[in-house]
């Protein structure tokens, strides 16, 4: 016979074990099925919080759909008491604690466990035999997660951004579904595209510029433009510019007098530099020589000095070399040099 006592809460020593996995109790011919999981919660018996006497148990159920569409609905949530005696046997012990297991979660705090076993003297084991609880939870890795960033969707394509001539449609989406946080990855890709749109040619177009205008009160210039397009393709940009007339240089006398200058200046300097090309290329040689009469050979003296001349014993002939420096008096067929003259004194 048991009897309930100290129902009132201690949340100092009040203990929630995780809840277990879910566990399939029924499935239905059509593949769905349903789900169960459980956890326990334990108050402790007068001051030993080991002791855990009185505690309940909740029970989850949950259906679950074959083919994924819709997540699992909870169905209903149980709790029970239960009352657990306490069977201490002389002699019983626990063994040292087991090592800690892995923490259940990475980060936002899991939990993890270690464990020890209460033997009999008979080497049983008997874990009600011993005072206090053969299992130790611990909260782990109480830290936040890292969250990487995920694209939203695509919004829509913005309109096209001329009617014609080829243009381009936009598009967007962000990094925010969710957002990276506490040094998690950010989104890797584009947060836009672009496609090509009305690249059909335009029916109309600016026709030519009209010339400068004349020059007005105000110092500017104008001239214009017409829009020759049709239908519902406007022309871009402005119909009219303006310009100072300060921008055309103005062609003055000062012009003309530093143009005559330098065309008569230009002109002496390439004559200058002909007359000095014809003097160095056709100067005669510097190598002359003078002959006596007596040392010429007979023909020689006959060809030089066809008819003597009275008065005087002595002649002078001037003469230039050939290319090799010297004439050659030995040929017989050869012919007075083109370049022999001589003069009579």
């Amino acid at each position: 016979e048991y009897k309930a006592c100290n129902l009132e809460a201690c949340p100092e020593v009040k203990r929630n074990t995780p809840w277990t996995p879910w566990m399939p109790i029924n499935v239905t011919q059509g593949g769905a099925r349903q789900e169960q999981r459980m956890r326990y919660m334990c108050r402790a018996q007068l001051a030993d919080p080991h002791e855990l006497q009185i505690g309940r148990r909740k029970v989850e159920t949950r259906f679950c759909p074959n083919d994924g569409t819709i997540a699992c609905e909870t169905d209903t949530l149980v709790e029970e008491l239960l009352r657990t005696p306490v069977l201490r046997v002389a002699g019983s012990d626990w063994s040292s604690w087991e090592t800690w297991s892995a923490c259940s979660q990475d980060c936002a705090k899991g939990y993890r466990t270690r464990k020890r076993t209460c033997t009999t003297p008979e080497g049983k084991a008997a874990p009600p035999a011993c005072r206090g609880s053969p299992v130790e939870y611990q909260d782990c890795n109480s830290q936040a997660c890292q969250v990487s960033g995920a694209w939203s969707c695509w919004s829509s394509w913005s309109q096209c951004s001329v009617p014609c001539g080829g243009g381009h449609y936009q598009r967007t989406r962000s990094c925010n579904n969710p957002s990276p946080g506490n040094g998690g990855d950010i989104c890797i890709g584009l947060h836009t595209e672009e496609a090509l749109c009305n690249t059909h040619t335009c029916d109309g177009g600016w026709m030519a510029w009209s010339l400068w205008s004349a020059c007005d009160n105000a110092g500017l210039q104008v001239r214009s433009r017409v829009c020759g397009a049709q239908g519902s393709a406007p022309c871009v940009g402005n119909s009219t510019e303006h310009r100072d007339c300060n921008e055309i240089p103005a062609f003055t006398s000062l012009h003309l007098i530093a143009t005559g200058v330098s065309c008569f200046l230009g002109a002496g300097l390439l004559s200058f530099l002909v007359y000095m090309y014809s003097q160095r290329f056709h100067k005669p040689s510097q190598e002359s020589a003078t002959l006596n009469k007596n040392n010429l050979l007979p023909d020689e003296r006959s060809n030089f000095y066809p008819t003597p001349l009275q008065q005087t014993n002595m002649y002078t002939t001037t003469y230039y070399p050939t290319a090799l420096g010297k004439y050659d008096y030995n040929r017989p067929d050869s012919s007075p040099s083109p370049c022999r003259t001589y003069n009579n004194s």
